[in-house]
């Protein structure tokens, strides 16, 4: 075999390394339908170079390859498959740069004489199916999940690839200026190495960090839901013990009957008493329809009026409306919790609290006015305290807010605290 035909060889191998690494890194090698389109890119790009080889000669091809090949695949995963164009040019750039494995070990083997001619082909040539091999099962799919994390990351990602590919035709291709031995040119792409992985320990450490964060407040919402059922299941038992004692209710009166008939005035009387405190201990105030809400609010009227806090509920809430149960309770116990916590810090004359809960403009409209003594801090709609508080409340009411298409906002202003949440009907 002539070292003619191995160099075509060699020339045919690279554009199927580069088309199948490039779609590796895209992701397009998942189904069998986009690895038959694969190889009808590497057809077309493949038609396309030998007209271009046959018209104008082998040199031009080289010295025109980003055009007739690297844009014309950059295109072709924009158009075809719906790829950003950044992420596009970051996956050609990124297999343009894998190039250099085989083709500086294959360099290890070269010769211009003997047996030893072919040896660089047949090495580049295995070299290259290792490398895609590598790149396919280990390398795609990590690549591909970070350069979608984030324009950050897809940005940081680029620099290497996109200076390496420039220096590589400004100085190999277009000129020869990197074989003259000059200092400068040599050293600029460790360089640039140096200041890319600089760039990307601190990318990627911001990357964890919001990760981990995500995680932890995903973790408090989680236990929050957990919480708030078991809360919900409490007030459920009470509720039951309500039913309970209406049911009794005949014997009570038996019993209230058998006291008056004796004459026991005394007894009577505290028989009355005990059990008038214990049916409205358990007994749920009805606000609205909602059970769930009214339990709640009945509960934390309770705490209200322990602390001899000056408040008032208006509760309209839809009888069909997208907030379950559990979000409910989390939203209605956050609020009140908040909001109680902060009333206890303040002296009694100044504890007032306000509730209200409305539908307009198919919104469920809640907004909740407290007197507060810490001074809050509004970041980012988020509000913080000058104590050790976490705002873990204030996390979880956001997450439903948004979760169900809505919002949520909090102000500070003359010593009162108002929070106002907006939940769409219809998501």
């Amino acid at each position: 075999m002539s070292v003619a035909t191995l160099k075509i060889i060699r020339y045919t191998i690279t554009l199927l390394f580069g088309v199948i690494s490039t779609c590796a890194f895209s992701g397009l090698l998942r189904t069998k339908k986009n690895i038959i389109k694969v190889f009808g890119i590497f057809t077309f790009l493949g038609l396309l170079q030998g007209c271009i080889g046959l018209c104008v000669g082998f040199e031009p091809i080289l010295i025109f390859y980003p055009l007739h090949t690297h844009l014309v695949l950059i295109l072709i995963l924009m158009a075809g498959f719906h790829i950003k164009v950044l992420n596009a040019l970051s996956y050609v750039l990124i297999s343009y740069m894998c190039c250099q494995i085989p083709a500086w070990i294959s360099s290890l083997f070269s010769s211009d004489h003997g047996k030893w001619v072919y040896a660089e082909y047949i090495v580049y040539i295995l070299i290259a199916a290792i490398t895609l091999y590598f790149i396919i099962h280990y390398v795609s799919q990590p690549l591909y999940e970070l350069i979608n994390s984030s324009m950050q990351m897809t940005l940081i990602f680029m620099i290497v690839p996109l200076t390496y590919y420039l220096f590589d035709y400004i100085t190999t291709v277009w000129t020869q200026l990197l074989y003259t031995g000059n200092y400068s040119v040599s050293q600029f792409m460790p360089l640039i190495i140096c200041i890319s992985y600089l760039l990307f320990t601190v990318a990627y450490r911001n990357e964890q960090v919001k990760r981990m964060s995500a995680v932890w407040e995903k973790s408090i919402l989680e236990n929050e839901l957990k919480e708030a059922e078991n809360e919900i299941d409490n007030l459920k038992v009470l509720d039951q013990m309500t039913k309970m004692y209406r049911h009794d209710l005949r014997h009570h009166f038996s019993i209230l009957l058998h006291m008056a008939e004796q004459g026991d005035i005394e007894k009577l009387t505290e028989y009355i008493n005990e059990n008038i405190e214990n049916i409205n201990s358990i007994t749920p105030k009805k606000f609205c329809d909602n059970e769930i809400l009214n339990l709640l609010l009945s509960h934390f009227e309770k705490e209200a009026q322990d602390i001899d806090a000056n408040y008032h509920f208006s509760v309209e809430f839809p009888s069909e409306q997208p907030l379950s149960n559990t979000e409910i309770c989390v939203l209605l116990s956050n609020i009140m919790e908040n909001a109680i916590c902060a009333l206890k810090k303040i002296p009694k004359e100044q504890r007032i609290f306000e509730l209200k809960v409305k539908v307009f403009h198919g919104n469920i409209i809640l907004t909740a006015d407290n007197t507060c003594k810490d001074e809050v801090i509004i970041i980012e709609n988020l509000p913080f305290t000058n104590k050790s508080d976490h705002g873990y409340g204030t996390k979880c009411i956001m997450s439903i807010a948004k979760k169900h298409g809505g919002f949520s906002d909090f102000k500070y202003e003359n010593n009162m605290f108002r929070l106002m949440v907006v939940i769409p009907l219809i998501h």
